[in-house]
């Protein structure tokens, strides 16, 4: 400790009060013990101190550490107010916690902690833990950049949403894009056809008139190099058709692209969920919020991202099965929308 430091004692008194936390919650050494934290380290992030490699650390240990995650909690309790003596038991539900304290902490320690709770507690407990692990999440990030979550609300189980635009004008299903995109140099999907051997995609205006058309022997198409981006805030019309055994498979279907401010606001969205919430949300928030937002392409993206890292999810697989239906991919939709 330098003695020239004036916050050095503040510092070691707050770890010693930490430790002691700590050493009335953990009755038994456990499998974490040695290499749990340094006291000073959860301190300073019960607090908001933390730089974000720190803080990392701290919350990847927190969330299978429960004697120093209650320890953390009693300690930013007992520093919002120390007339709580109350011991936080291990364990108890995030939601009664929050609620017996959760506007005497300050700010930023109040979403750390929060983004803690419900990663450690609740993202094992099955749907509904992870319902309340959204909620809880937008709830901070709304208290934090109102600006950009004032509105947010996670999807509710089996809420429905209108398909995207027309999803099928003829026989063929048109999979992408569709509704509105972020990318200005979006690709193509369709459904395959047995015995169309050539496919012919065209792009138009909202008012028919010819942008570019291209061939090809796939049922995808990547955006041609050298031609010029779409505009943001416009509407476009897509058609592929083709010559089956059959004769004529095609159709048609429109899609906006985003508005230059739309595309900001998503994306500086997303940055505050990846440097706010717990890591395990992340792709599930960015999903609901891009529903929330009509970007149900962008949603369906980031809800199969969130099935890669926990397939047994059942929130993640009804938010990606409510971005497809809105999509139009969905067995019940209309084709006379």
């Amino acid at each position: 400790m330098d003695p020239s430091h004036p916050t050095d004692g503040a510092e070691d008194s707050r770890a010693e009060r930490l430790a002691e936390f700590l050493a009335r919650t953990r009755s038994a050494p456990g499998p974490e013990v040695a290499s749990c934290p340094d006291p000073g380290l959860l301190a300073g992030f019960a607090e908001g101190r933390l730089v974000a490699r720190e803080q990392v650390g701290v919350e990847e240990h927190l969330a299978r550490c429960d004697a120093c995650r209650v320890a953390v909690l009693e300690f930013a309790r007992d520093r919002a107010d120390p007339s709580l003596a109350e011991p936080v038991a291990a364990g108890t539900a995030p939601a009664r916690i929050l609620r017996t304290w959760r506007f005497a902490i300050p700010a930023a320690a109040a979403i750390l902690v929060a983004a803690l709770v419900v990663h450690g507690l609740t993202r094992a407990s099955g749907p509904s833990g992870t319902e309340e692990a959204l909620v809880a999440s937008a709830r901070d990030l709304a208290a934090a950049r109102p600006d950009l979550f004032r509105d947010f609300r996670p999807l509710r189980r089996g809420e429905e949403f209108a398909p995207a635009l027309a999803p099928k004008r003829g026989a063929l299903a048109l999979h992408a894009p569709a509704g509105k995109v972020l990318d200005t140099k979006p690709g193509f999907r369709w459904e395959t056809v047995p015995g169309v051997a050539r496919w012919r995609v065209f792009l138009r205006t909202d008012d028919g008139e010819l942008l570019w058309s291209a061939d090809t022997s796939e049922t995808s198409l990547a955006f041609p190099a050298d031609r010029p981006e779409l505009r943001a805030g416009t509407r476009y019309i897509w058609e592929a058709s083709g010559e089956g055994p059959l004769g004529p498979e095609g159709s048609r279907r429109a899609f906006d692209v985003a508005s230059t401010d739309e595309r900001r606001a998503f994306e500086e969205a997303g940055r505050e969920i990846d440097f706010r919430a717990p890591k395990a949300l992340r792709p599930l928030l960015r999903a609901h919020l891009a529903m929330r937002k009509g970007l149900y392409a962008a949603a369906a993206d980031e809800a199969a991202r969130s099935l890669r890292a926990d397939p047994t999810d059942a929130v993640g697989r009804e938010t990606l099965a409510a971005a497809e239906r809105a999509l139009g991919l969905g067995d019940a939709v209309s084709e006379d929308r």
